[in-house]
């Protein structure tokens, strides 16, 4: 049971927001003074102090959330760490690691699940677990031959034991402890030692953390407006049901986005955070401009522009989607397979996430999509008719709307059974649809081929769209860099 719950429901009850959800929001606002503090007098100094300083905070916040079971975070710091260190570098620490805290998060689930999406402290543990099994890692690679290891796996390894302060620090630290994002123990220290400073001093942060948090109350502000007209009540309601297939899949699609948007504005509200502390610098471009992207969770440029599903993918929970990336797509590596390895990050997420069966056919209709959308466009830019309408200015645009369309409303479908849990609750919205979704993309592979034959071409190789614009013509380039899109979690 959370502390000071009163006032906060109260409040919460006055503007119509969940206490849970408000108590949320005012723990990532916290985490903006505790910054301040601590780039004003300890910034680079007093390491352990540091430490000390992050897990009272850290803490406070979790205390604040969810009262004594904080404990729970405590228990899963020390077991980790006493095994660890006893067995240190060794690949059963990194067994150990995955079972138990896997194990504890499951039992957790299984003992804590509901019939809703609840906001309770097995959110900020679902953030524990991945960081305390990434620390294993780091230890276990830093104990490895040098040349064994790959580009991300040399800049992470720790060669040394951390401190069991440095590693309780790494999860409580205040910007990230509740819901993220994701980082290496490896940047936390470098971080505490100053590495990401001028002369002493930690870099100028104030104005792109400002613009962050504005960024991230705005969504707030969006999702807030848009949950009151179209939210799962209205899914369920007589309303709905008697909308024609379009319409249906269009108030899919904006009850996927809006539901995004929860997670987006708190993702980018921790973000500011960790910008205004120093903890997201990620060095200097070509021009000598600060990066500030070291713990980006969302790039929501490209998420806004997305028009193809391998953007939406790649756009949101960056942090975690790099996690699993290199400590289970990558390590799986020795198995030959792709398939088998994306199947794995897949589960693996979905068994993160809970027990419930909604995120399980929703990670499955990320593997149908992404899999079926690799497959079109592989057979469509074969034709050079179709490439040449596409480059075109006018077919560029017009594609984008339809694309856009489409990816709205089935990343919509996919969001249905995330949001609502269990198939008494997301299985009748999924019979109104028809289940198209599923029979769109798990068909696929079934008239791919009838696709391929339709679009047969054997002309010249069309004109290619470059960054200047297209390769032979001129013109604005309305090209979105494809970013790496492997997995996606809460």
């Amino acid at each position: 049971m959370a502390v000071y719950g009163d006032w906060v429901d109260a409040l919460g009850e006055r503007i119509g927001a969940p206490g849970a959800a408000l108590r949320l929001l005012i723990s990532l606002l916290m985490a903006y003074p505790m910054a301040f503090f601590h780039r004003k007098f300890m910034y680079g100094k007093y390491h352990n102090l540091q430490h000390i300083l992050f897990i009272l905070c850290g803490s406070y916040i979790g205390y604040f959330n969810y009262g004594w079971q904080l404990m729970h975070a405590y228990v899963c710091i020390l077991i980790q760490y006493v095994v660890v260190w006893v067995s240190r570098g060794t690949l059963f620490s990194v067994v150990f690691a995955f079972v138990f805290q896997m194990g504890y998060l499951l039992a957790e689930y299984y003992l804590t699940e509901s019939e809703k999406y609840d906001i309770k402290w097995t959110i900020p543990h679902c953030v524990l677990t991945l960081r305390l099994i990434g620390q294993a890692f780091d230890v276990y690679d830093g104990h490895r031959d040098f040349d064994d290891l790959s580009k991300d796996q040399k800049q992470q390894a720790l060669k040394t034991m951390p401190s069991l302060l440095a590693s309780a620090a790494h999860i409580f630290y205040p910007g990230s402890f509740m819901i993220g994002p994701q980082y290496p123990m490896k940047r936390y220290l470098d971080f505490v030692e100053g590495k990401f400073s001028e002369n002493g001093k930690p870099f100028d942060s104030i104005g792109p953390a400002m613009k962050r948090l504005a960024l991230g109350l705005f969504y707030v502000g969006i999702f807030q407006i848009g949950n009151i007209y179209v939210n799962s009540e209205l899914l369920f309601s007589s309303t709905f049901k008697n909308l024609n297939f379009i319409m249906k899949m269009l108030v899919v699609g904006i009850y996927g986005k809006i539901v995004l948007y929860k997670y987006v504005s708190c993702w980018i509200v921790a973000e500011g955070s960790c910008i205004y502390s120093g903890i997201s610098y990620n060095g200097k471009n070509d021009k000598g401009v600060i990066q500030w992207t070291g713990c980006e969770n969302i790039d929501i440029y490209l998420f806004e522009k997305s028009y193809k599903f391998g953007h939406m993918v790649g756009s949101f929970n960056k942090c975690t989607n790099t996690w699993v990336a290199q400590n289970v797509y990558k390590r799986l590596k020795f198995l030959g397979n792709r398939q088998i390895s994306q199947t794995a990050a897949l589960v693996f997420l979905a068994v993160w996430h809970g027990l419930h069966s909604g995120y399980y056919v929703c990670f499955f209709m990320e593997f149908l999509i992404m899999n079926a959308e690799k497959q079109f466009e592989s057979i469509i830019t074969k034709n050079s008719a179709l490439m040449r309408w596409h480059n075109s200015t006018i077919g560029f645009w017009i594609n984008v709307v339809i694309l856009k369309t489409f990816v709205m409303c089935y990343f919509g479908f996919c969001m249905v059974p995330f949001t609502l849990l269990k198939y008494r609750q997301w299985g009748p919205i999924y019979k109104d649809l028809y289940y198209s979704g599923l029979l769109i993309f798990g068909a696929f592979p079934a008239y791919a081929p009838i696709i391929k034959w339709l679009v047969k071409d054997g002309g010249s190789k069309p004109p290619r769209r470059t960054e200047g614009g297209l390769e032979n013509g001129s013109g604005p380039s309305n090209t979105i860099p494809q970013e790496k899109a492997s997995v996606k979690s809460e």
